[in-house]
């Protein structure tokens, strides 16, 4: 059988497809709020700078631990 002979006959056995999916998608939804949810989660980060860093080659410590400082305050908040 060639591609065209599929076509043709998923064509013509279209509204059998398109029934079979509408149920099938909405036997999924039913499913899905109809049991109960068994888990749930949740989520901590506590981040603490325990030393510096000692080199002449990367001088931006100080910078990125302020940058880290604001971007924690900002999730505080929220």
């Amino acid at each position: 059988m060639e591609l065209r002979e599929y076509l043709k006959i998923i064509k013509k056995n279209s509204n059998i497809l398109l029934y079979f999916v509408i149920m099938a998608a909405a036997a999924g939804l039913v499913i899905t709020f109809w049991l109960p949810q068994k888990h749930k989660g949740s989520f901590s980060l506590f981040i603490v700078k325990k030393q510096t860093q000692k080199t002449e080659d990367y001088k931006y410590d100080q910078f990125y631990a302020a940058r880290t400082q604001e971007k924690l305050g900002e999730f505080a908040k929220q």
